[in-house]
């Protein structure tokens, strides 16, 4: 039993005890606090008991406000998988997947049918049928660039282009026959002119050779172009698909014209076909100028680009008049 302590006794031990001190003062008598309750154990209970602020070690192992809600963030970083850029191999085989296709075929036939006619109407305006017609993004209203219609597009010039190569070859055939036997009796011109009709043969070899033609002209050109500009001469201004669907439109205006040519005359031929190339190579040149001359290095490397798109469209029709639509006599 021990009497109560004084109030000059309290001030006193009050005045002792700073509020720095981390330990709490205990009422116990010297001999306790010498043995059991000196060095104060320093704890969570023991911290918040006393109402001071916590030892110093604990204040350096507790994070501090700005630091605490990172280490959170540090730590899903360090537990996702750095992404690996993807090289030379994995740009292949992304080309090799079908799924890398899906987008360029969605498309319905009215914007099949309104980016034909944009083609005959708007094939002399700088940029207007690649921003305004396809679109660089896809979106509601524009689609972007596609391969459906190229694809539909080269494959109907093919067969109108074999049909028609082999009308011409048979009107053109047919009027030699009944020219140079004019000159003889009726009867016998009628059987001479009919055993000439008879003796002509279809060419299926107009068919393979307006396949591999076209199609190196629709798919294998703008791809060796686009490698061109963008593997070797660092020039990112047009994709792929981008390419092949300007090349794959511009054979529209061969369409009508493969028909006319069906007239057995020569000047027919080079006139319409000279007519659709001229709408052709505008179309290419017109959209595909102004981002090639507006990269880095487009004011140096962009005219050769141009002239050699003009030139190809030169031979392209050479060939189609010399292979398909020429006959001597």
């Amino acid at each position: 039993f021990q009497p109560a302590p004084t109030q000059q006794q309290q001030q006193q031990q009050q005045q002792s005890f700073q509020p720095n001190d981390p330990f709490q003062p205990q009422q116990t008598s010297p001999m306790n606090m010498n043995s059991s309750a000196f060095p104060p154990q320093s704890g969570p209970m023991n911290n918040m008991t006393m109402g001071g602020p916590p030892p110093l070690q604990q204040q350096q192992q507790q994070p501090s406000g700005l630091m605490s809600p990172q280490q959170p963030y540090q730590q899903q970083q360090m537990q996702q998988p750095p992404q690996q850029p993807r090289g030379c191999w994995g740009n292949t085989m992304m080309c090799l997947s079908l799924d890398s296709y899906r987008m360029y075929f969605d498309i319905d036939a009215d914007d099949i049918v309104a980016r034909i006619r944009a083609v005959f109407f708007h094939f002399y305006k700088p940029d207007y049928f690649r921003n305004n017609v396809l679109g660089a993004v896809k979106t509601n209203e524009l689609k972007g660039p596609d391969l459906y219609g190229p694809f539909w597009i080269t494959m109907t010039l093919i067969f109108i282009i074999g049909v028609t190569a082999n009308f011409h070859a048979y009107v053109h055939h047919t009027a030699v026959a009944h020219k140079s036997s004019g000159s003889g009796s009726n009867s016998t011109s009628m059987d001479a002119a009919t055993a000439e009709e008879e003796a002509f043969d279809y060419d299926i070899n107009h068919l393979l050779h307006a396949a591999s033609i076209c199609c190196g002209f629709a798919f294998v050109l703008p791809t060796i172009l686009w490698m061109t500009t963008y593997c070797c001469m660092s020039m990112n201004a047009l994709t792929l698909a981008e390419w092949i669907c300007l090349y794959g439109y511009s054979l529209v205006p061969f369409l009508p014209v493969a028909v006319i040519c069906i007239i057995p005359f020569g000047i027919v031929s080079w006139v319409f076909l000279a007519v659709a190339t001229a709408v052709s190579c505008l179309l290419v040149v017109r959209n595909i100028a102004h981002p090639l001359l507006a990269t880095d290095a487009g004011q140096a490397k962009a005219p050769p680009i141009i002239l050699f798109i003009l030139g190809t469209h030169v031979v392209f029709f050479l060939f189609l008049k010399f292979s398909f639509y020429h006959h001597s006599g």
